[in-house]
Parts: C-alpha cells; sequence; structure tokens
C-alpha cells in the first residue's frame, strides 16, 4: 500500500487515522523499526482509549509503504499429522482395511454431497 493512502503528502488522510484503520486491517509498515514503533503506539491505544497518535508520530508512520500482513491467522497444516490421524482411524474403524475404508466412507461422502 502505497504512502499516500494514509498520510504522505494527504493532510486529511494524517488527521482522520487512516493509518490506524488500515493497520486494524492487519496492513503492517515494511520497515522493520517502523513496524515496532506502530505495534508499540497500537499497545497505548488498546491500554488507554482516549490516547490519540501525534500527527508528528502519524507522519513518520507514512515514510513506510504497508504490507498485508495477516501473520498466524490462517490455520497451518501438517499433512504428516492428518496422514497418522488417518492411519490410526483406518486401524481402528477397519482393522486396517484401507480398501474397505475408502469404500464405506466414499458412498458416505458421495450421499452427504448428493443433492435432495
Amino acid at each position: 500500500m502505497k504512502h499516500y493512502q494514509f498520510g504522505k503528502g494527504n493532510e486529511k488522510g494524517l488527521k482522520s487515522g487512516a493509518f490506524w484503520f488500515y493497520y486494524k486491517l492487519s496492513f503492517k509498515p515494511v520497515n522493520e523499526q517502523l513496524r515496532v514503533e506502530a505495534a508499540k503506539e497500537w499497545k497505548q491505544i488498546i491500554l488507554r482509549p482516549k490516547h490519540k497518535t501525534s500527527l508528528q508520530q502519524l507522519q513518520a508512520f507514512t515514510a513506510s509503504n504497508l504490507e498485508l500482513n495477516l501473520g498466524n491467522s490462517y490455520p497451518v497444516i501438517d499433512a504428516s499429522e492428518i496422514s497418522r490421524a488417518v492411519n490410526e482411524m483406518i486401524n481402528k474403524e477397519f482393522g486396517g482395511g484401507r480398501r474397505k475404508a475408502f469404500d464405506l466412507l466414499s458412498r458416505q461422502f458421495r450421499k452427504l454431497l448428493s443433492p435432495g
């Protein structure tokens, strides 16, 4: 995201606090130092809801583009854990019979997906 959208050379963007609008949507400064400063400032806003970031600080944040940073908001899936769980289920429920498990579970799945 370009600087202008959240205040660089855009007084309305600065005064509106547009930086924090984007920050809440998970857009964070690309510049590491500014990312750390923004995180500290955000903590102050959370701890003291009446706290207002200075225009000088908001202007400083415009020295960096913003990037969408979703962090760990998506599930981390380890295929080996899924494989182990499937194998355990097949061993427990089907006596290790993979073909038997596949046939039954395929029929159940098709039934779930069939219209009506």
